[in-house]
């Protein structure tokens, strides 16, 4: 897997930009329903479109998105005017101030790093710059379907040609900050604690509850990602 360049993404997006954008979120309703307090400030690292922290801004949070590329950074800003801010950020060195938010998070980053050493790095600074949680969410390497799926679609288009992590590989990347939590994000369990079918009807303390306690008791194998919550006490 070769890392990819800023051309490759400003190509990638002019192509999926609107595509992404059409497809419901799948990180940021399951956060809302992990982190019911609306008053933690929450930043989203390497979000592209943004759109899951556009879910989260629509339900009253307040929340900062950003991406390393300025392009994408301005492209999101166009396309959700004041939902949010959105800032320009290198997830290697931020910039920010020691705990400058109470919860950060990325879906997909550390899959574009094929050297631990990278991601080592990047992990740290994330939890530098986090006050409680500090969210890790990756492709699930137990989906052989999904992998597959993949590998079938990078033969034409480079943009999934990713890499896929284990739970215990990228668990060992979260666990020197502080305890960690594995849940699926992207799995049949929690397509129905987040939608308003089935258990989507449930209350809302208990949907949180069956995703906490039985959403790790889930075959992996089913899940899309796998979302590592570390607390940093």
């Amino acid at each position: 897997m070769v890392e990819k360049t800023n051309d490759f993404w400003k190509d990638s997006w002019e192509q999926h930009w609107s595509s992404y954008l059409s497809t419901p979120p799948h990180q940021g309703p399951c956060l809302e329903l992990l982190f019911p307090n609306k008053s933690w400030s929450i930043l989203e690292m390497a979000g592209g479109t943004m759109r899951d922290s556009a879910y989260l801004a629509g339900t009253g949070r307040t929340v900062t998105g950003s991406d390393y590329l300025p392009e994408a950074a301005a492209r999101a800003r166009e396309t959700h005017k004041a939902a949010m801010e959105i800032i320009t950020l290198d997830a290697f060195q931020t910039g920010l101030q020691p705990d400058a938010f109470d919860i950060t998070y990325h879906n997909g980053l550390w899959v574009l790093f094929s050297k631990d050493e990278d991601i080592r790095k990047m992990a740290a600074e994330q939890a530098r710059i986090t006050r409680k949680y500090m969210v890790a969410t990756v492709h699930c390497a137990h989906n052989q379907k999904y992998k597959d799926d993949f590998r079938e679609r990078a033969n034409s288009d480079d943009l999934y040609n990713l890499r896929f992590f284990e739970i215990d590989e990228v668990r060992a990347f979260c666990e020197p900050y502080g305890e960690t939590l594995v849940l699926p994000c992207g799995s049949p369990l929690t397509y129905q604690l987040v939608g308003g079918w089935r258990w989507g009807r449930l209350p809302r303390a208990l949907r949180r509850w069956l995703y906490i306690h039985a959403g790790p008791r889930t075959s992996p194998a089913e899940w899309h990602r796998i979302m590592v919550v570390t607390h940093l006490g």
